[in-house]
């Protein structure tokens, strides 16, 4: 029978300056390189009083064998979002936070089962 344990959560939470299209590439850099399946399942950006409010919801999952699955999602979340130049670069002033939240799924292919 399919079980899911979590196993790992975590946050990270920046004030700032940063640039979240590199934040949004290393991620789905890094979920590659890890032979991760992932699909972007959310992208929505809207304007606020305070500034521009973004939210990115990443899925992904990785097969170790019959048995075994990692899932991951990671969700990026910014608000009061300005554009800002430093040193002739376009980077983005605002609040960060990114949550990743990793499973193990057993069984994820029902084919074992207890007596």
């Amino acid at each position: 029978m399919k079980k899911e344990l979590g196993i790992f959560k975590q946050k990270i939470k920046k004030t700032g300056i940063f640039d979240l299209n590199m934040v949004l590439k290393e991620v789905k850099g890094f979920l590659g390189s890890y032979k991760y399946n992932f699909a972007e399942k959310q992208n929505i950006s809207k304007d606020t009083d305070k500034g521009v409010e973004t939210i990115i919801e990443i899925v992904s999952e990785r097969e170790i064998d019959d048995f075994y699955m990692y899932k991951m999602s990671v969700d990026i979340f910014a608000a009061k979002l300005s554009k800002v130049v430093v040193k002739d670069k376009k980077m983005d002033k605002g609040n960060l936070e990114i949550i990743f939240a990793v499973k193990l799924v057993l069984d994820h292919k029902n084919k074992f089962h207890g007596k």
